[in-house]
Formats: C-alpha cells, structure tokens, sequence
C-alpha cells in the first residue's frame, strides 16, 4: 500500500510484515503530495512540482515537468489526479492546466529540442549524427554547429568554439568518426578535424584541401586508408597521410552526398541528382546506375541521399522521391518500394537496420519500420510520440547503447527498437450513421425504417428502392486511431473480410 504525506514523504506498508518503509525521492521532498497511483510496477506521484514516476524494481525515476518552451510538458505544474483508462493511457487533472493526456504507446521516444534545462539542444535543426568513442552522441545542425549528448549524465553541450569562428562553422554537414577523431564537413567552409576527448579543433579550409566547391557533404575513409570527399562539384581522393585531395574524374562533377564500403570492399558513392557509383578499389573502377524511366529493376529515383549494408549482406539506398531500393548482387539491378507498396512517402532518409531485421528509416510524412521479408509497414507520426513527421537527410544514427537516434527539422528523437510492445487492447467499433442515397436517416426521419437509434440497431429491413446504402464508424479510442485498420465482410455477398 502506497501513501504520501503533504510534506513530500512517500511511503509504503506491507500488511503481511506490518512494516513503512520510506520510498526515497528526493526531488519530491519539501513539496504537497496531491495523488499517488500504482500501474504494474511503476508509482505516479502527482504532486505541486509536476508528476514523477518510480520503478523501485528498475531502480528508475523519472520527474515529468512542466516546460513552457517545450509543446509537449505539462501544461501545469501542480497535479491533482491520476487516472488510467482501458487502454493503458494515463490521464492527469492538473490545477491551471486543465487535463492533460498520455497515451498508451508501443515505442516510448526520448526528445531533445531546445528548452530551458541542461538536457536542451541549441537548435531543433538536425542534420547529421555521429557517435564517437565513448558512445557520446554528436549532433550536427543546419544552424547552430555542433551539440553534444552526453550519454552517462543525459546533458547536452555546444562544441565550443572561437568567437571568430562560430559564424563559418554553423551548417553541419558529413559527419565521420574514425579512431579519436571526428571529421566534420561544413558548407561552403571546408573541413573541421575534431581531436577527442580534448574535442580541439583543427580547420581545413577548401583551398587547402583543394576541392573546387567548399562544401563537403560526406568525408570518409576507406579500409585502406584513403580519404574521401564528395562535394557539389564531384568526389575528390586523398593518400592516408595527406589532406591534399585530388578530384575523381571518372565521376565528374557529380554531387556527391554519401559514401560507403561493404563487406566485400566495394564503395558506393549516393549522388543527389546523378545517381549511384559503386567504385573497386581492387581494379580501380567506377560503374554507375541510374533511373530509367519505363524500364524494371533500375533505381527508383536519381537522386540517392544514402547507403547502407543489412545484416543479411544486402545493399540498400535511400532516395529523394523514389522510395528505398534494395541492391540485386546477381542480377546487377534493383527492387524498389514505394508508396505502392504501403510506404507514407517517397522521400526517404538514411536507413537502420534493428535485431529483427526490420529497417528504420524517416519521411517527410513519418518514421518508417519496414520488414524486408514481409513487406510490413508500421508508419510512426506525431499522434505516436515524435516531435515532428519530417526528417532530414543522414540524420539517422544507432547508438552504442543500443538506440535509435534520428533527427528532423523539429529536433532530435531517441528509442530503443527492441523495447516495442505489442498493444492487445481492441477498441470497440460502432456504426454511427446510417445514410440511404447519401441522406441521413434517424427514428425521426420520415418513413424511418429504424425503430432506435443506429448505435442500437441489430437489423434493418429495406425495400429493394432503396439499396444505396452507407455506414459512418465510430472508434472509441483515445489514442492512436490512424494506425487503425477497418475490414467489413457484406453477407452473403462476400466470401472474406475486405
């Protein structure tokens, strides 16, 4: 049995052994106490300082807050009632705020977006994410340079930087992290070569590198130790000692987005606009593929924003208005999805790939799962917890401890993919309207053929003139009801449900 005192004191009995013991949350100490609820194993505490929750099991606390500058807090402080429905959703009847609403979801996604908390990022703008080694998290920005995340204290740090400097060194653009160093391009700017963990920062302007455009969208470095750029103007290649890059002719002036190598040493170039480069290194050559309009099996579009590799040893890509791609190693061609093929959008971002095999990757309409072998589609949005539906180009990252980090234009979202929990609550489904030739008919409507209300009606007789008919369902549920399905079966006239 869980009480709590006004001071803050929580505390908890056990009848079998007549014993209180205390259950310790500082944070809750020296505040009014308002409500206590127990869900599984987790104790809500809603109290004049916001909500927190405890799992003694877990040995995890959490304080939820309110934070003006944060859409999705609480809109009070003070909370008075804790309530949760059939469904699992917690409902929260707070002092000045009025009611506020969580619902039960199947992923539980961590943000970060600007605030007022050490926990906050400079900028909601994301554009790349990288891990150095220490699992640290470093986000990229279109506008602000570089944040880091501390992954042991959650805190969140700018990457500091000269005053002289900070105007040149805003747009982030390819992040790569090799050994104690991480790499950063920059538009129009050059290269930023970051000594961890001192986190000194030695600039490469384009003229020293010697690329014809300043803009390095992607920097890498292959098994044997080249350096790779891709900038606006083509890719460009320099020896493991040298930051002196010569340029690529056979690709030319390609815009040259991404890089990678996969397990059999190939390279593959994703260029924006002109298609993909898969380079050997062994022979020294360049094939290109291209989309072709009105031929099977080319690429779904030319402009390929990434590259990976599954765990399975197939190369897909992500591209700009053609879906992902799935590279065919025997037949040297490529299978395409789509939105035919259940996606919410073709415009896709750099792809993960979790324990189970499904592939994670943003839209501009949604976070996608997508089983390569079932063809499933699960499509997250913000009715499921994201702070926004539009993601951004390579703003995707697996973290060493196991999460997913993606970033958009609305800030930085983190989870773990194998914590999804399947939900069995089954909402129920009403009629809630009952049209004939597009008319609404109630018990009031003249020559009703209905003896009560649609909601409950068993069975309706009609005459054969009036066999235009339609129903309006009704799902009562709180929580996400987009992601829901609906199949109807017309007997005797269908012989399954559609």
């Amino acid at each position: 049995i869980a009480m709590a005192v006004h001071e803050g004191e929580l505390m908890k009995y056990n009848p079998s052994t007549n014993q209180l013991v205390k259950i310790d949350i500082p944070e809750a100490n020296h505040t009014f106490v308002r409500n206590v609820a127990c869900f599984d194993d987790e104790l809500w505490v809603g109290t004049h300082e916001g909500l927190f929750v405890v799992n003694e099991r877990k040995n995890k606390r959490v304080h939820l807050k309110q934070d003006l500058m944060r859409s999705f807090s609480l809109s009070d402080k003070i909370i008075y009632t804790i309530y949760q429905d059939r469904e699992g959703g917690i409902w929260l009847g707070t002092m000045f705020g009025g009611v506020n609403y969580l619902p039960h979801h199947d992923l539980l996604f961590d943000k970060y977006v600007p605030g007022s908390d050490g926990r906050s990022l400079t900028t909601k703008r994301i554009r790349e994410i990288a891990s150095d080694n220490k699992g640290n998290i470093w986000v990229g920005t279109e506008d602000d340079g570089i944040n880091i995340l501390d992954i042991a204290s959650g805190q969140v740090n700018r990457l500091r930087l000269d005053d002289d400097d900070k105007r040149s060194h805003m747009v982030t653009l390819g992040m790569f992290v090799k050994g104690n160093q991480l790499f950063c391009g920059l538009f129009k700017q050059g290269l930023d070569v970051i000594q961890l963990p001192e986190n000194k920062v030695y600039h490469y302007t384009p003229e020293e590198l010697n690329i014809g455009e300043g803009s390095v969208y992607t920097f890498f470095i292959d098994e044997a130790g080249y350096k790779w750029i891709g900038t606006g103007w083509g890719l460009y290649k320099a020896a493991p000692a040298s930051f002196h890059f010569e340029k690529v002719e056979e690709v030319g002036f390609d815009w040259i987005f991404d890089a990678f190598q996969d397990k059999d040493g190939m390279i593959w170039f994703a260029s924006m606009g002109s298609g993909l480069w898969k380079h050997d290194p062994g022979k020294n050559s360049f094939k290109k593929y291209t989309y072709e309009e009105g031929k099977e099996n080319t690429l779904g579009s030319n402009s390929v924003s990434s590259v990976m590799q599954d765990s399975k040893g197939r190369i897909w890509i992500s591209t700009d208005r053609g879906g992902i791609c799935r590279y065919n190693s025997q037949t040297d061609d490529f299978t395409s999805f789509s939105i035919k093929d259940g996606l919410p959008d073709d415009v896709a971002y750099k792809i993960l790939e979790d324990e189970q095999s499904n592939l994670w990757f943003g839209t501009n309409r949604g976070l996608v799962r997508f089983n390569p072998e079932s063809k499933d589609v699960r499509v997250y949005t913000t009715k499921d917890g994201l702070l926004g539906n539009q993601f951004n180009y390579k703003s995707a990252l697996k973290g060493e401890d196991g999460k997913f980090y993606f970033g958009g234009i609305d800030g930085l979202i983190a989870f773990d993919p194998n914590s999804s929990e399947k939900i069995n609550f089954l909402p129920p489904v009403y009629i809630s309207k009952f049209s004939i030739y597009n008319q609404e008919i109630t018990v009031h409507t003249p020559n009703s053929p209905l003896k009560k209300c649609i909601e409950h009606t068993d069975e309706i007789v009609l005459p054969y003139d009036q066999s235009n008919i339609s129903f309006d369902v009704a799902l009562l549920s709180y929580s996400t009801t987009e992601s829901n399905q609906y199949y109807y079966n017309l007997v005797p006239l269908d012989k399954d449900w559609i």
